[in-house]
């Protein structure tokens, strides 16, 4: 540290940094001590919470460590990455035992036929097991997460496919002008993987392991509480006066049907049909859903063959396409939809116009490696208008960037 005026502005920004950190920690120790009725409103408010939390750590820390030792973070954040992805397909998170017992990295390698030294190097400088003696390791909550097929799935797609795109990007970029990549075929991701024109889609399509890896990740969305979907009035539905001819609710690019078994359950005894969409190979590996779920083969690139519907719904696909591409979407959308009795429901990320969060920012920065963008409720209003549509509710909490928009036809 360097002259004592340094010093003292140095112990002040530690100072209020740690008086933000610890308000940040008693309001989430409040929120979570009390009694919860597991709506999402109560979700939502439980990880708005633990988000404030975790930035006002990530901001002590980097003020703690200061400007030069903040970037060379960049070192460690990368080589605990590297260590991580060689164990994971080394198989020594597999071979370690759960349960709190632990294992010699001798007895470990002989089991995987791999070198102790090497091993032992990578265990120790990883960050996730704790050692317990010399070359003495067992698991942790950390990488015990690792033993889940959808989280490797998360993070052999994070690695395989975008760290690859994000150390390129500079290089897509100024090759680009330095202008806004706004094309599926012409990317960071398709210059840093050289996929010959082809499209990520189209590119992990030929290569089925690594496809598996993103199925697997994106599991991870389904797997959350926060479910925007519960926003909106489901019973208002009844006032069309519906029938068993129907149709509710269409989940278009559905996956697995977590969404529409959701909007189901929401609409209780009302009477209609409730239909799952996504590409035929998702739907052929689908489990029949029950309770009157339809599943449909469909590409949201094509007509729409359901007409009339009183809702579609799109979650978290669109934030995947250019603008071009989201409004040929849309556009199929609009014209199976009937005027003042059909609604458009997207559920996705709406980006404030100011202090966007940690999940805005990253995300960002992945759909930037597709050509693709997350969006503020401008941009929406905007790209649905060019569609022939209009947003005519957003259902959102407050403090929560994930929202659903309400659109109906011009």
């Amino acid at each position: 540290m360097g002259a004592p005026e340094e010093m003292d502005q140095y112990l002040q920004s530690i100072t209020a940094a740690l008086g933000r950190l610890n308000a940040a920690a008693s309001e989430c120790q409040s929120r979570l001590l009390i009694e919860h009725d597991g709506s999402i409103k109560d979700h939502s408010a439980n990880q708005t919470v633990h988000d404030n939390l975790v930035l006002e750590a990530y901001k002590f820390l980097q003020i703690a460590q200061g400007p030069i030792d903040a970037v060379a973070t960049c070192f460690e954040r990368t080589a605990h990455l590297a260590c991580t992805r060689s164990l994971l397909e080394m198989g020594a998170f597999d071979m370690l035992p759960t349960g709190g017992e632990a294992r010699s990295t001798k007895e470990l390698a002989e089991e995987l036929e791999v070198d102790e030294a090497l091993l032992a190097r990578l265990m120790r400088n990883s960050a996730l097991f704790e050692e317990t003696g010399p070359r003495q390791y067992r698991h942790t909550p950390f990488s015990e997460a690792y033993l889940n097929p959808a989280i490797r799935g998360m993070f052999r797609f994070a690695m395989d496919e975008h760290m690859p795109a994000h150390l390129k990007m500079h290089e897509f970029l100024k090759r680009n002008s330095w202008r806004e990549p706004t094309s599926t075929s012409d990317n960071p991701y398709t210059y840093a993987h050289d996929t010959n024109g082809k499209s990520m889609w189209a590119y992990l399509s030929e290569r089925p392991t690594r496809m598996a890896s993103f199925n697997d990740g994106m599991t991870l969305q389904a797997m959350t509480e926060l479910w925007m979907i519960d926003l909106f009035p489901w019973e208002s539905l009844s006032d069309l006066h519906p029938t068993p001819t129907t149709v509710v609710a269409v989940d278009i690019g559905g996956g697995t049907g977590k969404g529409i078994s959701r909007i189901r359950s929401h609409c209780g005894s009302l009477s209609g049909r409730f239909i799952l969409q996504d590409q035929a190979h998702v739907i052929q590996n689908a489990d029949p859903l029950g309770d009157g779920i339809e599943n449909m083969a469909y590409n949201f690139f094509e007509e729409q063959p359901v007409r009339g519907a009183l809702t579609y719904l799109i979650r978290r696909c669109l934030h995947n396409w250019p603008q071009d591409s989201i409004v040929e979407i849309l556009k199929n959308v609009a014209a199976a939809m009937q005027p003042e009795k059909s609604r458009l429901l997207i559920e996705e990320i709406i980006v404030p116009h100011v202090n966007a969060g940690v999940e805005e920012g990253w995300m960002e920065m992945v759909m930037m490696n597709l050509g693709a963008k997350q969006r503020t409720l401008k941009d929406w209003e905007e790209v649905l208008d060019l569609a022939g549509l209009e947003v005519r509710e957003v259902y959102q909490i407050a403090g929560n960037c994930h929202g659903l928009l309400e659109a109906r036809l011009k």
